[in-house]
């Protein structure tokens, strides 16, 4: 976790990246030629809000090595939250994104971050300088041996052989056009936390291999360059080209939706490639040994790698021959929200299924005896996985506008609950539509199948997630509900998260005590249906309705 704060207990952090072999966690771009930098353009660029003891040793340590240090905060309030006990520090982003325009355009200049408060300084500026540069890269920073804030990112992060895996950002160094770019991108609260916004960037891939022989198959075609065929799911966007325009940019070839959509299968050689690509080591030790071949006066560096190797007389191969992966939207992926994933529902259905739906839904749907039936016309299958369940609640408690469970409601059209919860809907968190698009794609079919004759439209007004406690609302009255049928999903554990709780259906006078986590109940909503939520009695209990077809 990045320490920083008035009050942190001391902890002596040395910034080992000085003396020892750079971390693993990198930017992609690189310096060009790995030529040296001059100590005099770097800059350290630290934060403290008050002149402690920590501070002085910093700025003690500096000047003994004969570092620049711009200090950011110096007598201004402390807005970041309490760093040493949970999320924060995200005011210190905001104040090196404003410095850090007035370096956007220094290509010449590197700037150092660090924490001051439990940081000093172990080596040189021409050391640290040497090392950096020696690092090939145009952004490191520092690493440490686990996930802060969300443990759930660690298995995004690629295996390292030696050091540290995971990123911190206490410490990192870069030139200062490439660390403008990334806290410019900061457009959140001073007490969001600043470790998750670097790492969600440094993790944002847009490329995802699934076949796991990927190499043997692209190494036994034995060629100097060669690419997986990869594409957006159910799109044209690819990571080749199969023609290039007269100033030498994109143009589409005659056979390229064919070979995109694998009616035509083999290996092709295109000017473009891009996102993922093997080659061979003697190629590049011998005719692509100079990092130049990433530079271009006025092109990105995937532009200027094809162009350098199409000047050089090296083909560039693609293999559309088996399925190897897909290619991820990522310009619409909105970082406002607590847990962006669950949005991408309509850019990226395939990540998002694997993430979210439960991994026995397929096999319910196609009968393979998963589906029970607690209660007469009452079906529970498995619907949501757990990650869903717990960032669903987690994004319901991070905007924490629950309704108050009182009649008037403004929410609703006539401004009128006649049977109230505490809730928050869909529509308030800008879930309305993706909440939707799993009724339609996974709910839908589930019921046709449950009821057969009936064509859903899977049209419905009200989504909301449910929340019980013993000294809030632990039950609901009996009552119909406004719908055709009802979706009531489970989003925790009973026993684990709550006590008590379920629901019973009076006319078979049938209870459903234990619902489990992540399973949909599907059930008549009116007439036939009346039913009745059972107290909590401990604990919270998370539930997500949906009246459909109402």
């Amino acid at each position: 976790m990045a320490s920083w704060g008035p009050g942190l207990p001391l902890l002596l952090l040395l910034l080992l990246l000085l003396l020892s072999p750079p971390p693993a966690t990198s930017a992609s771009d690189r310096p060009r030629g790995g030529n040296p930098v001059n100590p005099e353009k770097l800059l350290v660029i630290t934060v403290a809000t008050a002149e402690t003891e920590g501070y002085r040793r910093f700025l003690r340590s500096a000047e003994f090595f004969n570092y620049t240090v711009r200090t950011l905060g110096l007598g201004e309030k402390w807005r970041g939250g309490d760093v040493a006990r949970t999320v924060g520090g995200g005011q210190k982003v905001r104040w090196l994104k404003k410095e850090m325009e007035k370096y956007a355009d220094r290509e010449d200049m590197v700037i150092m971050f660090v924490d001051s408060y439990d940081v000093i300084l172990a080596g040189s500026p021409s050391e640290l300088l040497k090392k950096f540069v020696q690092s090939g890269s145009r952004l490191l920073f520092s690493a440490e041996s686990f996930c802060w804030p969300e443990w759930g990112l660690a298995e995004q992060y690629p295996e390292v052989g030696t050091g540290k895996r995971f990123l911190n950002s206490g410490g990192f160094i870069g030139f200062a056009p490439t660390v403008h770019q990334i806290v410019r991108q900061w457009k959140y609260k001073d007490d969001d936390d600043d470790q998750l916004f670097y790492t969600r960037l440094y993790l944002d891939a847009d490329a995802v291999i699934t076949n796991q022989q990927v190499l043997r198959i692209l190494i036994e075609e034995n060629r100097k360059v060669i690419a997986p065929m990869l594409s957006r799911h159910g799109k044209l966007w690819s990571n080749f080209w199969g023609a290039l325009s007269p100033d030498e940019y994109y143009a589409r070839s005659e056979d390229y939706v064919e070979l995109v959509q694998r009616k035509r299968v083999g290996v092709w050689n295109v000017p473009y490639i891009s996102q993922a690509y093997v080659i061979r080591g003697e190629t590049l030790r011998t005719e692509l040994p100079q990092r130049e071949v990433f530079s271009g006066s006025d092109t990105d560096p995937d532009m200027a790698f094809c162009k350098s190797l199409r000047d050089k007389g090296i083909f560039l191969h693609l293999s559309n021959q088996h399925e190897f992966g897909r290619l991820l939207a990522t310009s619409r992926y909105d970082t406002d929200h607590l847990h962006p994933d669950l949005w991408q529902i309509f850019d990226n259905p395939l990540d998002w299924k694997e993430q979210y739906i439960h991994e026995n839904y397929s096999r319910a749907l196609e009968g393979e005896g998963l589906v029970e039936q607690p209660c007469p016309d009452v079906y529970w299958f498995p619907l949501l996985s757990d990650q869903m369940c717990d960032e669903l609640v987690e994004e319901m408690e991070h905007y924490g506008q629950w309704s108050g469970g009182r009649h008037e409601d403004s929410r609703l059209a006539g401004g009128y609950e006649n049977v109230p919860t505490v809730d928050i809907h869909m529509k308030q968190v800008g879930y309305e539509d993706q909440w939707l698009q799993l009724l339609r794609t996974y709910v839908g079919p589930m019921t046709e199948s449950l009821f057969p004759g009936y064509h859903t439209k899977t049209r419905a007004v009200m989504n909301f997630v449910v929340r019980y406690r013993p000294d809030e609302q632990p039950s609901l009255r009996p009552h119909h509900d406004s719908s055709t049928f009802t979706l009531n999903v489970a989003l925790n554990h009973k026993d684990l998260d709550y006590e008590g709780g379920g629901c019973r259906f009076l006319r078979y006078d049938c209870v459903i005590s234990a619902p489990r986590k992540g399973w949909g109940l599907l059930h008549p909503g009116r007439l036939t249906h009346y039913h009745e939520g059972l107290p909590t009695t401990k604990g919270t209990r998370y539930i997500m309705v949906s009246f459909v077809d109402p």
